[in-house]
C-alpha cells in the first residue's frame, strides 16, 4: 500500500506542463506519488493511482441512517433544569 507525504513531493506541474508530460506523470503517480497539478502557482489537483484512490474510497465509515446518532434511551429531559443551567 502507496503512502503519500507531502515531504515526497518536490515538483509541482502546472496545467500545461500535465497535458505535455501525462504519460510519464501517471507512471509518477503509479509508483506511490501524489503528483501535484497547479494553476497560476496555486496547487488545483493531485494526480494518483488508481489503489490509492479505491484506498481513500474504502476508508470512509459506513453510516447507518436507522440507527440514532445518540442513544437517548433511559435520559429524562426536563426543560425547567435546562433552562436553569
Amino acid at each position: 500500500m502507496a503512502i503519500y507525504t507531502e515531504a515526497i513531493m518536490s515538483d509541482e506541474y502546472s496545467i500545461a506542463e500535465a497535458k505535455n508530460k501525462f504519460s510519464s506523470l501517471v507512471h509518477e503517480a503509479e509508483t506511490g506519488r501524489a503528483v501535484p497539478i497547479t494553476r497560476r502557482g496555486k496547487s488545483v489537483a493531485r494526480l494518483i493511482s488508481e489503489a490509492e484512490y479505491q484506498r481513500l474510497l474504502g476508508a470512509r465509515p459506513k453510516m447507518n441512517w436507522g440507527e440514532p446518532f445518540i442513544d437517548t434511551r433511559g435520559w429524562k429531559f426536563d426543560r425547567d433544569e435546562a433552562n436553569e443551567r
